[in-house]
């Protein structure tokens, strides 16, 4: 039998005062999965969380204003966020933060092909 996935869904963003947030659920998948203070993941793992969240994902680049590497991510305004949102409908953010190549938005939306039970 497929166990029924747990969509992850919206929730509401509340930037800390450096600009950065994450779904909680996807923060909490993370650490049990990876491990606190792990920053990356291989792209079987990273496609396991997506089947195992219900979700597919999509990175944005952000702009970044400053031009140095010293990211201040609160210098980017929701509104900026919002307009590189993906084409395409039930988009919502699941992380906005910092990389190694600079500022990222990850992008979620449900997956329509979810197993029932």
């Amino acid at each position: 039998m497929i166990e029924k996935i747990n969509q992850l869904m919206p929730v509401e963003i509340v930037r800390d005062k450096n600009g950065i947030w994450t779904h909680p659920e996807y923060q909490n998948y993370w650490n049990i999965n990876f491990g606190d203070g792990v920053d990356f993941c291989t792209d079987s793992q990273w496609e396991k969380l997506e089947i195992e969240l219900g979700i597919n994902t999509s990175v944005v680049d952000l702009p970044y204003l400053n031009g140095d590497d010293d990211y201040d991510m609160s210098l980017i305004s929701d509104q900026v966020i919002n307009e590189l949102k993906p084409d395409g409908e039930d988009w919502f953010i699941f992380s906005i933060h910092e990389c190694n190549d600079g500022p990222v938005a990850l992008w979620a939306k449900p997956k329509n092909d979810l197993p029932e039970e």
